[in-house]
């Protein structure tokens, strides 16, 4: 048959959710340089720094500021350092905060 509309919602949530869990193990990867399964301070800002050789427009002061933020706000354990449960509630919220500006859609 057909999906109603609450199953058709229901399977977009599901597809959205496995697409950023999925961005955000990728970019866990990416930024875990020294693979030890933390994300240090230092590894995102080294993020940030190839992100700003990448393209020079990314990264500015608030960007900082958001991110510095970002990781106090969810590093849970105080130990430093985001794991990847960590780092994935700094992706939801990110996403979040995508969805809800007008101009990024």
């Amino acid at each position: 048959g057909f999906l109603g509309f609450r199953e058709l919602q229901f399977a977009s949530f599901l597809l959205t959710s496995f697409a950023a869990s999925e961005i955000v193990a990728s970019m866990f990867r990416e930024l875990d340089s020294d693979s030890d399964g933390l994300i240090q301070r230092e590894e995102v800002m080294q993020g940030v720094q190839r992100a700003r050789q990448a393209a020079p427009s990314v990264g500015g002061g608030p960007i900082i500021d958001t991110i510095q933020h970002l990781f106090d706000a969810n590093d849970a354990d105080g130990d430093g350092a985001l794991n990847l449960k960590e780092a994935g509630n700094v992706g939801a919220r990110v996403l979040e905060r995508l969805q809800l500006r007008d101009d990024v859609i």
